[in-house]
């Protein structure tokens, strides 16, 4: 069982960098890019840290895979 998420996707979308985005989130940005990339699941809360900068529900970036 994997995480996916479509976290570039909306940032992208919403023409916020990487750097940006986890410096709203309160991450640093390496952690930012494994999570992006799927080689890092994050903690709960860094989860939420990143949707409500996104302004995003959680349940909107990410998905289990079953």
């Amino acid at each position: 069982m994997g995480v996916r998420n479509c976290i570039r996707r909306t940032r992208a979308r919403r023409g916020i960098s990487q750097k940006a985005l986890a410096q709203r989130a309160g991450i640093p940005a390496n952690t930012l890019c494994a999570v992006e990339n799927g080689t890092h699941t994050p903690r709960i809360d860094t989860a939420i840290y990143i949707a409500r900068a996104l302004g995003e529900p959680v349940e909107q970036l990410f998905s289990v895979d079953e």
